[in-house]
């Protein structure tokens, strides 16, 4: 391997893990909006139950 050859390797996967990073916070803050979501929605449904019981 050259010298050349190999500072583009590390450059692909530099890229490729800041790729991946990206796209592994945005899963997590994704399924952060879908868990607030669904506490807003459980949240008062659940204080229905409790008056209607």
């Amino acid at each position: 391997m050259k010298n050349s050859e190999l500072r583009q390797f590390v450059l692909k996967m530099t890229i490729a893990g800041i790729g991946i990073g990206c796209i592994a916070i945005g899963i997590h803050m994704f399924y952060q909006k879908i868990q607030m979501s669904v506490a807003k929605i459980s949240i008062p449904a659940g204080l229905i139950l409790l008056i209607i019981g």
